[in-house]
């Protein structure tokens, strides 16, 4: 069982909520139709049309998802390029300006019709998102199923909610940005149970709080742009650990070693130890090309692999890229949007699902 993984779990152990753990079902994508991305664009755009982003209506991607299968598009075209010098193929969710499923061969196989921020395929098979806000919508949460089916969703409090971690017992763990910066554990009900207040010398709420993931136990990693700082708090709401950085940060991971992994907004990864000392960095002197511009968030495999979202300095193109720890490129996917994944979450390798729930 993977650090993550068990920080999850007794993360939650001081909330009077049972747990039941869920039966990991796998990736099971769905079957490649021969149709064509027009007609999706206009099934798409129909459902726009009825449901404006700002309403949040749950049927905007059931009538999408629903369409577009009985259509028989379930992946129809492609959506990136991938290239591996190891013969390497993922099936991956990315998250941003595009939210969709991405099959190992770049195809589409799962659309969602809107702008996300974070989000993840859960041990079910359904998909949590992170929802960016509108003009009368403050943004959200939702679980939805592969027919777009909403079963859980939460409103955001403040002005837009960053990131979501699903955690054991239906909870989850959510950022929020605003008057009041706060990190909060919500029930399968969306109400609160935990909340914590998070101090912060930025107005915008973007850049308050990027993510917030389960550290060590009873403990919650959280980042902070505009602070430079990355914060570890406790279910109190006190400050256990913390970490100015030279640069601001996009992201931050809790290693199986105790150090604190951190992507630094533009142009290098960084290891940092209790005593926030670094320990390892990736940088572009480390290459003979730009594989870091644009470098934003990222996700450790279960192999030690990493895999970060850049965009190509000369296409400015968004793209997905996996590095070994000895800085060695293994795997990258070409996206369709110029601007990079918010985020993204690695399925499959090579027809092998991903055995267990992302808790980074």
């Amino acid at each position: 069982m993977s650090s993550g993984t068990t920080a999850a779990r007794e993360l939650v152990s001081a909330l009077p909520v049972s747990y039941k753990p869920l039966k990991f079902r796998g990736f099971r994508p769905l079957s490649p139709g021969g149709w064509q991305k027009t007609i999706y664009k206009r099934v798409t755009l129909l459902t726009l049309r009825a449901f404006p982003l700002e309403s949040h209506n749950p049927m905007r991607a059931k009538i999408t998802i629903l369409g577009c299968l009985l259509l028989g598009i379930g992946g129809t075209y492609a959506a990136a390029q991938q290239r591996s010098p190891q013969n390497i193929r993922h099936a991956y969710l990315v998250t941003g300006a595009q939210t969709a499923i991405i099959s190992e061969t770049d195809q589409i196989l799962w659309r969602y019709p809107r702008n996300t921020r974070d989000g993840c395929v859960l041990e079910s098979g359904n998909v949590l998102l992170v929802l960016d806000n509108g003009k009368n919508y403050p943004g959200g949460v939702v679980e939805v199923t592969r027919t777009g089916r909403t079963i859980f969703q939460y409103r955001g409090q403040q002005q837009t909610v960053n990131s979501a971690q699903r955690l054991p017992g239906n909870l989850t763990l959510i950022s929020e940005g605003g008057r009041q910066p706060q990190i909060i554990i919500v029930d399968a009900k969306g109400q609160p149970k935990i909340r914590i207040p998070v101090a912060t010398q930025s107005d915008n709420p973007k850049a308050q709080i990027s993510f917030a993931r389960a550290a060590v136990p009873r403990r919650v990693l959280v980042t902070l742009p505009a602070d430079r700082q990355i914060r570890e708090y406790d279910l109190e709401g006190k400050v256990r650990w913390k970490w100015t950085a030279p640069h601001p940060p996009a992201n931050a991971v809790r290693l199986p070693n105790g150090h604190t992994l951190v992507s630094l907004r533009g142009d290098r990864l960084v290891e940092v130890n209790a005593a926030g000392k670094i320990v390892w960095q990736m940088t572009p002197k480390d290459f003979d090309k730009p594989y870091l511009n644009g470098l934003s968030n990222f996700r450790v495999l279960a192999n030690g692999n990493l895999v970060f979202a850049a965009a190509n300095p000369d296409t400015k193109i968004g793209r997905l890229m996996e590095f070994s720890r000895d800085k060695k490129l293994v795997w990258y996917a070409s996206q369709p949007n110029r601007q990079p994944p918010r985020h993204f979450h690695i399925l499959t390798t090579n027809g092998k699902p991903i055995p267990a729930p992302p808790l980074r």
